[in-house]
């Protein structure tokens, strides 16, 4: 796909009727869409001898500057002369943060500053920016209106033209089509994304909205019949019972877990991992969900509905979110995430996100995941791996067994260490069989450079035996019960 920069709608409105502040939003599908776009939005500036400011994650910067040096634009002329600033998004956005919201006086400074010096006093600037978007993506839609809000305020001071940009896979469900709608609310022109942008004939873009039109109404159709199916397999499955929860039996899953993650009544547990030959002591974090009476039920009574009913990765973003501050305050955490979430692009940069907000160290968040699972996974998987260790996050990998090939993959992943699966452990003493697995496994794990943890220790002779065959780490009831945690994802940094 290619995007004749002169025609791209996404022109800076030179001379707008608007005055001195133009806020736009664009929607788009791919990256490439993106790039050209944004390099005609800030190539236009910088040809007319102004200046444009971008403010992006690390692999958007550089796809902006190659599509703008390909289209001719002299962008080392522009740096030198101040009229090209590029910034990291993560980074400008943890500066102004404060109790999980913008902080309107730190952001009016920071970018106030910005626009001032890319300016000079005597050039116009434009200004593209994804911070919004970061936010977007960490699942807090409230932040990132406010911050389109305060853009908003600062074009009453400062005179700048401005575009935002959100990817349109967030807002494939209920919640994101009512974001979508805040969003728009907050720009004053919305450009969509290219499957009508690159259409000139006005018919044609017609048809389209036609079209999306029809498809709209057959997909809330085909979503209503599938929560009437879902509520009726909930019920017929059982999913309606649930220890502890003082609410009418009619009641399903799928109504007690959206109201538990918009009370915010989750909870972590914390179950230490002992080293026993050397190193650091860890947590090994365990979702727990509090009922209104005050009751807690664990996750494995909940997270499989959540899974089912496709809740799992809002939750997984909550897991994240904690983790980081756990990690700020010094402790070394181990967190599950499931196998769907790894498969999601935009988890990667939500990890980055939480992580640069409270300025966390990133080997001190270990993501457990499954083996079988990433090898499932595919590429996807492998990328998500990759992705992690070069953050500097920690990989475990969970429930490990041998005769089912994890070793022949196991040694391309950049795993730090595997959890031998508790089954083997609990009656280690009594069971020759298992005793003779987790030596393999250990001597395996030890001859390509990964540590070995033995989860489900119940007794003081299991933990002899695990110390014996060289297991690096060790969790269990008998080393310590979960004990629980409150994080406030919300604390200032």
């Amino acid at each position: 796909m290619s995007l004749a920069l002169a025609s791209n709608p996404l022109r800076p409105a030179c001379g707008s009727a608007s005055g001195g502040h133009e806020h736009r939003v664009a929607f788009y599908d791919n990256e490439t869409f993106l790039a050209e776009s944004v390099a005609a939005f800030a190539g236009a500036a910088l040809r007319d001898g102004d200046a444009a400011i971008v403010v992006a994650t690390a692999m958007h910067r550089t796809a902006f500057e190659s599509v703008l040096r390909a289209s001719g634009v002299d962008v080392t002329t522009a740096v030198d002369e101040g009229r090209y600033l590029t910034f990291d998004a993560a980074e400008c956005l943890a500066s102004f943060m404060a109790g999980g919201a913008p902080h309107a006086e730190r952001f009016a400074d920071m970018a106030g500053a910005m626009i001032e010096r890319a300016g000079d006093g005597r050039r116009r600037v434009v200004v593209y920016g994804e911070m919004v978007a970061l936010l977007l993506d960490a699942g807090d839609v409230s932040a990132a209106i406010v911050l389109e809000e305060l853009w908003n305020d600062l074009g009453t001071v400062h005179e700048f033209e401005l575009l935002c940009a959100y990817p349109m896979r967030a807002f494939e469900d209920s919640a994101g089509a009512e974001a979508f709608g805040r969003i728009c609310a907050t720009h004053s022109a919305v450009i969509p994304s290219e499957e009508y942008s690159l259409l000139d004939d006005p018919n044609e873009q017609e048809r389209v909205v036609a079209r999306l039109q029809q498809e709209t109404v057959a997909l809330r159709a085909d979503v209503a019949r599938l929560h009437a199916e879902q509520e009726i397999v909930a019920e017929l499955a059982g999913l309606d019972t649930l220890t502890g929860v003082d609410v009418p039996a009619a009641e399903t899953w799928v109504g007690r877990l959206r109201r538990t993650l918009g009370e915010d009544r989750l909870e972590l547990d914390c179950q230490p991992i002992i080293p026993l030959t050397g190193g650091a002591a860890r947590e090994d974090l365990l979702l727990r969900m509090v009922t209104r009476d005050g009751s807690v039920v664990g996750e494995d009574e909940f997270l499989p509905a959540a899974q089912k009913f496709g809740l799992r990765a809002e939750i997984d973003r909550w897991i994240i979110a904690r983790a980081a501050r756990l990690a700020a305050l010094g402790q070394i955490v181990q967190v599950h995430l499931s196998a769907a979430s790894t498969l999601d692009p935009r988890l990667l940069g939500l990890v980055e996100y939480e992580l640069r907000a409270v300025r966390a160290p990133a080997a001190h968040v270990i993501f457990e995941l499954s083996a079988t699972a990433l090898n499932s996974g595919g590429a996807a998987g492998r990328t998500f791996v990759k992705g992690l260790h070069k953050l500097g996050c920690g990989l475990s990998l969970a429930d490990f067994r041998t005769g089912e090939g994890n070793f022949e993959y196991l040694q391309h992943l950049p795993a730090q260490s595997l959890k031998i699966e508790a089954g083997l452990v609990r009656d280690l003493p009594d069971d020759p069989a298992n005793q003779h697995l987790v030596r393999a496994i250990v001597k395996l794990a030890r001859s390509i450079g990964i540590d070995t943890i033995a989860d489900g220790v119940q007794d003081a002779q299991t933990l002899a035996l695990l110390r014996a065959y060289g297991v690096d780490y060790a969790q269990g009831d008998f080393i310590r019960h979960p004990l629980c945690t409150t994080v406030n994802a919300n604390a200032p940094s």
